[in-house]
């Protein structure tokens, strides 16, 4: 067992020390981080980090406001992964979708 372990530290420490190319973006967080956050705020740190091809979604299921704002973070898509972590790279033109929430009409 000790040389899996020895393995799976290795493959992670290589993950983790792989530098992205000119053309992507090493992710500097998660997207659990983005979540609840102003999707306005997280579109702009998207464009900061490199990010171009981004557009908004609504999810309309907002009653009342008082336990989730109107407007914060559902969830990030980038390249159809809602599911990324710290420090995954994708392509500066991947397609990035925010979902937020909002009210019903």
């Amino acid at each position: 067992l000790g040389d899996v372990y020895k393995r799976q530290g290795i493959a992670f420490f290589m993950m983790q020390s792989e530098k992205p190319a000119k053309d992507e973006i090493k992710m500097p967080c998660a997207m659990s981080d983005y979540k609840g956050e102003n999707y306005e705020e997280v579109m702009q740190e998207l464009e900061d980090l490199g990010f171009y091809n981004i557009e908004t979604a609504e999810k309309k299921d907002l009653v009342t406001g008082w336990l989730t704002k109107d407007g914060s973070v559902y969830k990030v898509s980038i390249d159809g992964d809602s599911d990324f972590d710290e420090g995954d790279i994708f392509s500066k033109d991947a397609e990035v979708v925010v979902t937020y929430h909002t009210f019903k009409d």
